[in-house]
């Protein structure tokens, strides 16, 4: 789930949401990131592993509780971030990618009312306008929204433009998530989506993944231009839908 079915044809970078009260799914998309290391990777069984200090985990719980033990070579960024967001964060050029602090409600709430008119009615605020800062604090508080997502962060001015990571899917095989992302209007089009994306990207294949899924819709030219630039491949399956768009698959091989 790389790229998303929200905003208008000049979209660069909108996926769906990861807050709401029917468990919603995120897709989208964006430019380069900087280095990013994970663990040391073993296989055991059907499934890859991650090292994290002595414990192996199975990479399926990986996306359910986001990146563990993720380093990079600019630490004076994670030097801001307590023990356990250093240990689930992920770090770009300009970006730093961490669990949801409870203030990025407000941020997240930003983004339900900026969605595209196609995008499915439950993705969108409804007419009692649900969720609220307050819905959407709960859940970041209970955990209850995909873990497997980041909020991204600008490093120069330390303000949270949207938000990118792997989710479960029930589009592929057992163990091949797909990438979501969705960022604030005023930061489209400068390749954050791209550039976050990346890094998640590089985050999946050294933690054993071998296959990543996107899906957008056809309507979606931006987010279909930056799955090109992250090099998925279309498949020749689509879910068609005469109000919201037909739903496109695609795939990257790590």
């Amino acid at each position: 789930m790389a790229t998303a079915d929200m905003g208008p044809r000049q979209l660069c970078g909108v996926v769906d949401p990861p807050f709401t009260a029917r468990q919603s799914r995120s897709r989208d998309v964006t430019d380069t990131a900087g280095p990013v290391r994970g663990g040391q990777l073993a296989r055991y069984g059907r499934f890859p592993r991650i090292l994290l200090g002595r414990n192996l985990v199975d990479h399926r719980d990986l996306v359910r509780r986001g990146p563990q033990v993720i380093r990079t070579d600019r630490v004076h960024d994670m030097d801001a971030l307590s023990q356990s967001e250093r240990e689930n964060s992920l770090e770009t050029d300009r970006l730093l990618l961490r669990p949801f602090r409870v203030p990025d409600a407000v941020v997240l709430r930003e983004l339900w009312g900026e969605r595209d008119p196609r995008v499915p009615p439950h993705r969108r605020i409804d007419s009692d306008g649900r969720p609220s800062i307050g819905d959407i604090e709960d859940q970041i508080r209970s955990r209850s929204h995909q873990p497997g997502l980041l909020a991204v962060e600008r490093k120069g001015s330390h303000d949270v433009i949207g938000y990118c990571g792997l989710i479960e899917t029930e589009h592929g095989p057992d163990g091949e998530p797909e990438l979501a992302f969705e960022f604030l209007r005023r930061a489209w089009c400068q390749g954050y989506a791209t550039e976050a994306s990346w890094a998640v990207i590089q985050w999946a294949q050294a933690s054993g993944y071998r296959r990543l899924w996107a899906t957008v819709r056809d309507w979606n030219g931006a987010s279909r231009r930056v799955l090109e630039k992250l090099v998925f491949v279309a498949t020749d399956h689509a879910e068609p839908h005469e109000i919201h768009g037909d739903l496109l698959f695609t795939t990257k091989a790590l």
